[in-house]
């Protein structure tokens, strides 16, 4: 018993309050997700009717566009050639903007496409990270208490955001998929006894391409709401080391600037839900087999679906999803669309998570409908 005050007595007497702040705050936070997801989902029945790119526009390997880009640099960088000078000559060259030095993409892809040497052990490897992503998810879904059919859906679901690695002769030139990967591979390999396998592969994801870095803050946030200390040092670590080299890069960038170089127009276009869905679409399933409005209504619902889960695993997923919905939803020319590649692989995980809702809802009915009536006047309501 505190007999005199303290800062120690003090906070001990806080704490509680603190405690049930937070527990407020996960639920409304949850509540929220769940009626955006809802007026989504609303939203979606309108005919969607915005930008339609084709993911061949990224893919289609004839003609110069940006995988010839990629392609050229890499090729450069293997004969020797530094690859800041060499990423800005041929940006400069072919009509590209080099300003700002967020136009540079980051050496990782280059240099370790150079490292493979050929295009063959480049497929090879892009299709065992492939293959790595999609064992992790069914070992995911059993660790969350979801039944085996469902488990085997989800499998069947996440693999059609996945083929594309596979399918592609070129996807391993983009940089997105190559990081769309490793973000699968973060979120469905978290453990929270082990959490490294997932701060790494966040971590090379973020190093492969910038814009994943929602990946590293939304798990150092799930991480210091669950007091997860260890695992919040992890997590900062990784964040901290990754605006490090971020920032190195960009100066490293910057140094090759010169006077006339063209000035990109941006990425903060208010794309909104029709941009959402459209990088949503980079799932071959979305684009080739479901019209336009119905594409839009399966976000929407998978949308929901996230925001109906729970667990601590379940959080993460759910927060990485809408971080990356949200980000696009305010970021990204139309012509930005493949950045969906980012998420595609976890997105038909919202359809999982829909599925166990409604089966856990209808579990729940008949189980009350079975003790509110006994079986004996259940079978007189249903027999004559």
């Amino acid at each position: 018993m505190c007999v005199q005050f303290s800062p120690f007595c003090a906070f001990r007497s806080f704490r509680p309050h603190v405690k049930g702040s937070i527990l407020q705050c996960k639920t409304l936070a949850v509540l929220l997700l769940r009626i955006a997801a809802i007026l989504l989902l609303i939203g979606s029945v309108v005919q969607y009717s915005g930008p339609r790119q084709s993911p061949g526009s990224l893919l289609n390997p004839s003609g110069y566009n940006d995988l010839t880009l990629y392609k050229t640099i890499a090729e450069r960088v293997q004969a020797g050639e530094n690859y800041y000078a060499v990423a800005v000559d041929e940006q400069r060259r072919h009509g590209y903007p080099t300003k700002p030095p967020f136009t540079i993409r980051a050496p990782t892809e280059a240099w370790f496409l150079a490292a493979l040497r050929n295009d063959f052990v480049r497929r090879a490897a892009i299709l065992i990270l492939a293959v790595f992503a999609a064992l992790q998810i069914p070992s995911a879904l059993k660790r969350h208490q979801i039944s085996w059919p469902v488990r085997v859906a989800g499998v069947l679901l996440c693999a059609t955001g996945l083929i594309l690695a596979a399918a592609s002769p070129v996807a391993f030139y983009v940089h997105e998929i190559w990081a769309g990967l490793l973000i699968a591979i973060a979120v469905t390999a978290w453990r929270p006894e082990r959490p490294g396998l997932s701060v790494a592969a966040a971590f090379a994801a973020c190093l492969f391409r910038e814009i994943a870095a929602p990946v590293l803050l939304v798990m150092v946030a799930c991480a210091a709401t669950e007091r997860r200390w260890r695992e919040v040092l992890l997590w900062s670590g990784a964040t901290c080391a990754f605006a490090f080299l971020t920032a190195f890069h960009l100066w490293l960038a910057a140094r090759q600037e010169l006077p006339g170089d063209l000035t990109s127009r941006g990425w903060m276009v208010v794309g909104g839900w029709p941009f959402v869905v459209e990088t949503a679409r980079r799932n071959p399933l979305l684009y080739f087999f479901a019209p336009e409005w119905a594409s839009s209504l399966l976000v929407a619902l998978a949308l929901f679906g996230f925001a109906c889960a729970n667990g601590a695993w379940g959080r993460r997923v759910a927060t990485v999803i809408f971080a990356f919905a949200g980000m696009f939803w305010f970021a990204g020319r139309p012509d930005n669309a493949y950045w969906g590649f980012l998420y595609t692989p976890l997105m038909p995980l919202g359809l999982v998570f829909l599925l166990c809702a409604a089966f856990k809802r209808v579990s729940k009915a008949a189980v009350m409908l079975r003790q509110r009536h006994p079986p004996s006047a259940i079978d007189g309501i249903l027999l004559p």
